[in-house]
């Protein structure tokens, strides 16, 4: 599990994979629950993506 918490005032964010099971959680909510199908890596880099809102950083 990745866990991200640098300053208050911002954003918790975990990263769970066990196989091919993922979940993704913001400020200890789950937003994201999926299983992905397929021939899959089992290494590499995981990537984010925001929709919307103010300029931001990460």
């Amino acid at each position: 599990m990745l866990t991200e918490n640098c300053c208050s005032g911002r954003n918790e964010v975990q990263i769970g994979v066990r196989g091919q099971d993922i979940k993704i959680k913001i400020n200890g909510v789950t937003t994201a629950e999926f299983t992905e199908e397929g021939n899959v890596p089992a290494e590499g880099c995981i990537c984010l993506q925001a929709h919307g809102g103010e300029p931001y950083g990460l």
